[in-house]
């Protein structure tokens, strides 16, 4: 038996652990949890619980399973991690562990984790000190890259660290532990007051030391401390002992400028001079434009550049490129684009306004840089906000002229019989037989588009099967005429319904331009079935929906602004191509 406190491994049915006396809150080795986990051994201990490597039985796979321990996590704090947990486990991404479910056992509560074979990066600093500044940005960029993925689900992650983060046998960095994560908007205040303390003081943010809810800003604010740390191997705010620790991180700027922080390649001081400001505000608004600036640097920085380290002279002249303002002339360059982000994410008012318009003035040029100019819509002047979704609109382009949906006339040797023998079936009572008909419709083509008015009716079936397949069918036939009900049902029909409507309005494309308004607000839906049709649906509007995205990305809807960010970004990408 593994007690849980201090991995000691006690005899079968010790009443307390030999080595510490506690009472046995402790998992057998061989055990099976949740009839489906057997425990091998242990893989970790912290803070909320111990991670085993178990075997999952009905998969005959290995698992990494997280046993929560009680006394941190009570049963009101249990539920919510039930929901979000079950949210978390959408997340597929290449950076992130994937979780496979949240469970329980008796009074064991516990996480079933995908099982990464490697070490994490505390132990690879340990082992190896440093890591060298390319390899650094890389790692930082893939923490970024998954950390973008969690966020676009509205989930802040609480407690990154590098022994929350692997680095698997290819290389491939893997965010892990989502055992503090809580949704962004959570209305359960009790749960979230619980937790509010709770990380590991290193890595918090100052405003989670204050007790403060945390933001998508508290995630960057940890990963600039990461990125410190490998860069130097040692976090920036380490004091005598954790309220020590904690009153650092509330009141001494970051220590990127004397001697301490000799191992910091100078173009990297401004991406973490910004990343760890105590104010939420001034840092990185979202993971995508902290990896834009980090990305560039790594592009505009040649190998032995890189070695180039700060000095440890206070008085050290800034480094040319902090000096310098923004040149237009220099706008195929890299180097151009990376003075302009800085000056983007880190100037002045009146400066942030220049990097933005120079960056327009740009034009596609200056494709790599929309990430940072979607975060810069949320700027706190105006002013910069403006000029940045101006530049966005000159990158992208001005989008041609709506198509016009196609003449249809029917070749005189068509034989309309079995469409309209299939219209007569929409209407049948029976409700197999209006399925069969809306998919067969749906396949005709052209010749179908006789039948649209019928399949708008259809539409809007009591029947939600059916009314999905014609959904389905308006979509493929390319029926304007069904705009306005299908933008109507993204917010008032079934789930399913509007999942559908959504999926029709795509296939419609550009000529359903006036459904955007409606696709927008379905952006904001908890359900990500509907947010995400509606998102792909957007996608498919490409340039005709741009303004209603800037627009949105500035909402304070923290779910709608970042799920518009993502969209705005791919589509003003795409276009500047």
């Amino acid at each position: 038996m593994i007690c849980s406190e201090c991995l000691y491994d006690n005899h079968a049915g010790a009443a307390t652990c030999f080595n510490c006396g506690k009472p046995p809150w402790i998992v057998m080795r061989n055990s099976v949890v949740g009839g489906r986990y057997g425990v091998l051994g242990v893989l970790g201990n912290g803070g909320m619980g111990v991670v085993y490597k178990a075997h999952d039985r009905t998969l005959d796979e290995p698992v990494a399973l997280k046993v929560l321990r009680p006394e941190v996590v009570p049963q009101e704090v249990a539920l919510r991690f039930h929901s979000e947990i079950k949210l978390a486990r959408r997340v597929r991404h290449p950076n992130v562990c994937a979780i496979h479910e949240y469970g329980e056992d008796g009074s064991l509560r516990y996480i079933a984790m995908e099982f990464v074979a490697g070490r994490n990066l505390r132990e690879l600093l340990a082992n190896g000190g440093p890591l060298a500044p390319d390899d650094a940005c890389d790692v930082a960029l893939q923490i970024l890259y998954g950390l973008g993925a969690v966020h676009d689900l509205g989930i802040i992650h609480r407690d990154l660290k590098t022994a929350n983060i692997m680095r698997d046998e290819q290389g491939v960095i893997r965010l892990m532990d989502f055992g503090l994560a809580t949704l962004r908007r959570s209305d359960d205040s009790r749960a979230t007051m619980t937790l509010s303390l709770s990380g590991t003081p290193e890595y918090m943010s100052p405003e989670q030391i204050r007790g403060e809810r945390g933001d998508f800003q508290s995630d960057i604010y940890s990963l600039g401390v990461i990125l410190f740390e490998i860069l130097t191997g040692e976090v920036p705010f380490r004091g005598a002992n954790v309220l020590a620790t904690m009153q650092m991180q509330l009141s001494q700027p970051p220590p990127l400028d004397g001697t301490r922080p000799a191992l910091l390649p100078a173009r990297l001081v401004p991406v973490l001079r910004k990343a760890l400001a105590k104010e939420p505000s001034e840092r990185y608004a979202t993971a995508r434009g902290m990896a834009t600036a980090l990305r560039l640097v790594r592009e505009t920085i040649a190998e032995p550049a890189l070695a180039e380290m700060t000095r440890p002279s206070e008085t050290a002249p800034a480094p040319a490129a902090a000096q310098q303002r923004p040149d237009p002339d220099r706008s195929s360059s890299a180097e151009g684009l990376w003075a302009l982000v800085t000056r983007l994410s880190s100037g002045d008012v009146p400066e942030r306004c220049v990097a933005a318009l120079t960056l327009g003035r740009m034009g596609p040029g200056a494709k790599d840089a929309v990430p940072a100019l979607v975060e810069a819509l949320n700027d706190p002047h105006p002013h910069v906000a403006e000029a940045a979704g101006a530049a966005l609109k000159k990158i992208a382009g001005t989008p041609p002229p709506a198509p016009e949906p196609p003449s249809v006339t029917l070749p005189e040797s068509v034989e309309p019989a079995p469409v309209i023998d299939l219209i007569d079936m929409l209407r049948h009572p029976d409700v197999t037989l209006r399925l069969i008909a809306a998919e067969a419709l749906g396949e005709t083509r052209s010749e179908g588009r006789q039948a649209v008015p019928i399949l708008v009716e259809v539409f809007e079936d009591k029947d939600e099967a059916v009314s999905r397949e014609a959904a389905r069918a308006l979509g493929k036939l390319g029926a304007l005429a069904a705009i306005p009900s299908l933008a109507a049902a993204l917010s008032d029909a079934p789930g399913l319904v509007r999942v559908s409507a959504a999926e029709a309005l795509g296939k419609i494309g550009p000529r359903a331009n006036v459904a955007i308004p409606a696709l927008i607000a379905a952006l904001k839906h908890a359900d990500d079935g509907i947010s995400g049709a509606a998102a792909s649906a957007l996608g498919t509007m490409g340039l005709w929906a741009a303004p209603a995205l800037i627009e949105a990305v500035s909402d304070h809807d923290g779910r709608l602004s970042f799920r518009a960010a993502a969209v705005l970004t791919k589509i003003v990408t795409a276009a500047a191509a």
